[in-house]
């Protein structure tokens, strides 16, 4: 594990450069998805430590919707293009990947209502916000509100975990990782739907995301 960590910094720190870099820009989609699939092998080695327990088999295809989310704004951000298909693409993916891992944490401790009350206040928040300046999303308002109701769920249900079920490790991480995604999407807005869009920020984006991915995949390692 320790080699795996100190791998996934390295790549975590390339993809970050590479991201502000034009010249590097070339490679960006590459380094994007090596740093992808090492969250996959950081919970696949968690699981294996923890005995392939059933949870991980729940969570990975979030981890996976991840990954072509990533390889796909990789692809936007090398052309420039964010409001073309691929970025609308990686956007549904990353949603796909929020259902994913609310519905894994759903083994853990049933659906509720409760669960349902933050995202949908958070959403309700986010919509009076994202109709004036300085924010300017058009046809991709509702959209956005849609993507936004389901990253709030991802942290909400990290909350029901650790006040209902207690404040042991693995359910620490869920509520650290849901509350990093949700950090991570917001710098998105600034950073693409800001009418002076903030694209030196794609660090604390990158670095915010891959942390949370990181917490995510070790939420599965057998913590005493």
């Amino acid at each position: 594990m320790p080699f795996l960590g100190v791998l996934y910094i390295v790549l975590v720190v390339i993809t970050c450069f590479l991201y502000g870099s034009k010249n590097g820009r070339s490679r960006y989609t590459f380094f994007k998805v090596m740093t992808s699939l090492c969250f996959v092998g950081i919970a696949c080695y968690s699981a294996i430590l923890g005995g392939l327990p059933e949870l991980f088999f729940f969570l990975l295809p979030g981890f996976w919707f991840a990954v072509a989310g990533d390889y796909l704004l990789g692809i936007a951000h090398t052309r420039e293009d964010y409001k073309g298909k691929e970025f609308i693409a990686g956007a549904v993916m990353f949603m796909l990947a929020h259902v994913a891992f609310y519905v894994a944490l759903s083994t853990i401790q049933d659906v509720s209502p409760l669960d349902f009350v933050l995202p949908a206040v958070f959403s309700s928040v986010m919509f009076f916000v994202l109709q004036h300046k300085p924010f300017v999303l058009g046809k991709m308002l509702i959209p956005g509100l849609v993507y936004t109701f389901f990253v709030a769920l991802l942290l909400s249900k990290g909350a029901m975990l650790v006040i209902f079920e207690g404040h042991g490790v693995r359910n620490l991480l869920i509520l650290a990782g849901g509350l990093l995604f949700l950090i991570s999407d917001g710098v998105l807005l600034f950073m693409y739907f800001h009418i002076t869009p903030k694209k030196n920020l794609g660090a604390l984006n990158l670095g915010t995301y891959y942390s949370a991915m990181a917490l995510l995949g070790l939420c599965i390692y057998p913590f005493q």
